[in-house]
């Protein structure tokens, strides 16, 4: 995304792939949990497709960050519940038919600094398809990257049954959002 950081900026449920790629990573999927002997727990599994094909990112065997809330949206899907049902071990439950899209995008400043302005949270609580926000920062308070472990300015919930529609809204969130931070200070050290 063009950051001096590495994050997991917009996460989309139900992706876009076609069935033999979706295929492709469950088998993948399919053979980390098998190395790491998991069984009867749920698991978050982060895959990067490349042009050799699956690759597992992480694996871990809890419920991973804002999947319950994305499932629940995009399917109906009760993650905690099923996280139960698998440990009995019952089936879950997983429901086929799609509700509609759902978007989760971190927001983090450009740079490392003090937060002095943040713009467009009223345009963003304006669009279609707004579910929610969380202000992680407020006015004042220090902005890092996540890759030195520093939380977002703030976490976006979007839900739409239109894929376009919620495409739209991106973008309409993206062209909103402003974020200033103050440079941090450098003493200058003069020498004699």
């Amino acid at each position: 995304v063009g950051y001096e950081d590495f994050f997991g900026y917009q996460r989309i449920t139900p992706v876009n792939l076609k069935p033999h790629k979706i295929e492709a990573a469950r088998r993948v999927a399919e053979k980390a949990v098998e190395a790491l002997n998991l069984r009867s727990t749920n698991c978050h599994i982060e895959l990067m497709k490349t042009e050799d094909g699956w690759k597992v990112i992480e694996l871990g065997p809890r419920i991973g960050g804002f999947r319950h809330e994305m499932y629940e949206l995009s399917y109906g899907i009760d993650h905690s519940m099923n996280d139960i049902l698998i440990r009995l071990p019952k089936k879950p439950v997983l429901p086929k038919k799609t509700k509609g899209y759902t978007v989760v995008m971190q927001f983090y400043a450009r740079q490392k600094g003090r937060l002095v302005s943040l713009e467009g949270i009223n345009k963003i609580r304006k669009v279609e398809s707004f579910s929610r926000i969380q202000l992680k920062k407020k006015i004042g308070d220090m902005c890092d990257f996540a890759r030195n472990g520093d939380d977002p300015v703030f976490d976006l919930v979007l839900f739409n049954k239109d894929r376009s529609r919620i495409l739209a809204d991106i973008r309409r969130v993206e062209t909103a959002v402003v974020i200033k931070v103050s440079q941090p200070r450098t003493k200058k050290i003069v020498s004699r």
